[in-house]
């Protein structure tokens, strides 16, 4: 991508940079053009201006995981933290049997209840037609 460095940002002038582009040590002044990936400038952006569109690019969402810690100066007692949140997800202290319990219990009822959404939906069309034949 093509970008040009602005040669004022906020009323202030703004001065050459130095960056390592391809391998190689590159003065850029005001006012020049360089050709570099978007990511290669993030600190420096609101100094250069973009020629071309700039692609959005996704926000990774964080995936959510389920995972043991033991509690601080203790290892006998453990969390199961919820990685997308941080938090944990039981609400008292737990042994780690009790908490892989917890783990299969939470996976399962995941399970559940992405195969419930996809069967409550052929379960309502069934009851409409089966109350529709009893009139």
């Amino acid at each position: 991508m093509r970008f040009q460095m602005k040669r004022k940002v906020c009323d202030l002038i703004v001065g050459q940079h130095t960056m390592i582009i391809e391998g190689k040590k590159r003065t850029i002044k005001p006012g020049e053009i360089i050709d570099v990936e978007p990511e290669r400038l993030k600190g420096f952006m609101d100094k250069f201006t973009a020629l071309e569109p700039v692609p959005e690019q996704e926000e990774k969402q964080p995936t959510e995981k389920l995972i043991i810690v033991n509690r601080p100066n203790t290892n006998a007692w453990v969390d199961v933290i919820n990685t997308a949140t941080g938090k944990p997800i039981n609400t008292k202290r737990l042994r780690r049997k009790e908490a892989e319990t917890l783990i299969e219990e939470e996976l399962s009822k995941a399970d559940d209840d992405s195969d419930s959404d996809s069967d409550s939906d052929s379960d309502s069309t069934d009851n409409d037609s089966e109350s529709s034949h009893g009139k």
